[in-house]
């Protein structure tokens, strides 16, 4: 038994693939020489061998189409040679089948809804989750003061403490 290296697949594409990146690295090297014959010289050695390379390449993909299209005829050829089912073997997979499925469908239906359920839960848990937050949210704004019509908030209290240490201070000191 012959084994095959795993770069074998790739032995038609890798001169290919190799002489691409060396004409692309000829005419990059084209533009960075500062002398303009030689620079040209690496240019059109580069698009040479890209011109060459392209076709090399062609064989090696033409090769690929041809095992392909192969390949979809066998598989053609393998479904139609197949023996279909008479009618009675029709009807013997209809009465082993059809509850095993219908009961696999009905699981499944079971299990979505309950999944449903369980998302509606967590929603609505979210949602009054919210609401609780936006309420405590509302009434720390009206403690602080900043809520319309709040005069009497946390904030001026603070406000009216600090004066007051702040006049004691300066009574104490003179």
């Amino acid at each position: 038994m012959s084994q095959k290296s795993p770069s074998r697949g790739l032995s038609g594409l890798a001169l290919p693939m190799t002489g691409g990146v060396f004409s692309l690295g000829l005419v990059a090297a084209s533009v960075a020489v500062p002398n303009p014959i030689v620079s040209a010289l690496f240019g059109v050695i580069g698009v040479g061998i890209a011109f060459t390379v392209g076709k090399l390449a062609t064989p090696a993909q033409s090769q690929q189409f041809m095992r392909q299209a192969q390949l979809e005829a066998d598989t053609l050829a393998a479904t139609q040679a197949q023996p279909v089912c008479d009618e009675a073997e029709l009807k013997e997979l209809g009465r082993t089948w059809v509850p095993t499925l219908d009961k696999q469908l009905m699981t499944a239906n079971g299990q979505m809804e309950l999944g449903i359920c369980n998302l509606t839960d967590a929603f609505g848990a979210i949602h009054s989750k919210l609401n609780e937050t936006m309420k405590v949210a509302n009434q720390a704004a009206a403690v602080l003061g900043n809520s319309s019509g709040s005069d009497a908030g946390l904030a001026v209290e603070v406000s009216r403490s600090l004066s007051q240490m702040l006049d004691a201070f300066k009574k104490i000191t003179g």
